[in-house]
């Protein structure tokens, strides 16, 4: 079963019963709530990879970026969330206890290796090293940054990406495009009375209620194969 973005949204509308024109949802708006459907799953269940960079003599500042070539272009296919571990040289590094904003010469001596993180400001994250690596530090795959990030993400400007959770939590992730496809739908009556099938404002509300319902039990039985997944990894 592909998990590219077209085959997604054939499958949402299709949980909404909106398989036949004049649609309902247009195609914006399901890719929308997929979108928020896809980044909050991603929260909730995010997954562990690690990062191996090559380092340069002196480079202090490193590009941390989850992508995924598309062609000649690198699409940012997923995000970090945060970081767990970071190794140089096989030696695991401290967080920097200094502030970026410190005025200069008043940042206090390190005499070992430490990192911190700062905001490339282009959405990606940027690991500072305290000290301009040398010696051992210095080489290709060097730098290990273990960290929790989203899973891949499919996206409308690269149609070829997959989403790369497991099979089995699908059917969560359209539940969860679904609730948020709704919440649009009743965002809509609300701003201007949007035209819509005869009795079908009536149901919007009931069907959120009951797509809530079993949003609760399907990350009830997920969080649940989580806790024993990680017992039988012990």
């Amino acid at each position: 079963m592909s998990s590219t973005l077209d085959p997604f949204r054939t499958d949402l509308r299709a949980l909404l019963l909106d398989s036949a024109p004049p649609y309902q949802w247009p195609d914006a708006a399901l890719d929308q709530a997929l979108w928020e459907a896809l980044a909050e799953y991603g929260t909730l269940f995010p997954r562990v990879t690690t990062l191996t960079l090559d380092v340069a003599p002196g480079q202090r500042a490193f590009t941390l970026l989850l992508a995924t070539p598309v062609g000649e272009a690198v699409v940012q296919s997923a995000d970090i969330l945060g970081i767990n571990r970071v190794a140089l040289a096989a030696r695991v590094l401290p967080v920097d206890p200094s502030q970026a904003s410190d005025p200069a010469g008043t940042r206090p001596s390190h005499p070992g290796q430490a990192y911190r993180l700062a905001d490339s400001g282009s959405g990606a994250a940027v690991l500072w090293l305290t000290n301009p690596p040398a010696g051992d530090e210095v080489g290709p795959g060097r730098l290990q940054v273990e960290c929790s990030a989203t899973v891949t993400r499919p996206a409308p400007d690269a149609p070829t990406i997959g989403w790369g959770g497991p099979a089995t939590d699908r059917a969560l992730l359209l539940l969860l495009a679904a609730r948020l496809a709704y919440t649009t739908l009743a965002a809509w009556q609300a701003r201007d009375g949007r035209p819509l099938p005869p009795g079908s404002a009536a149901a919007v509300p009931a069907a959120a209620t009951l797509l809530d319902s079993q949003l609760t039990r399907a990350l009830l039985a997920r969080r649940s194969r989580a806790v024993r997944s990680r017992t039988l990894d012990l």
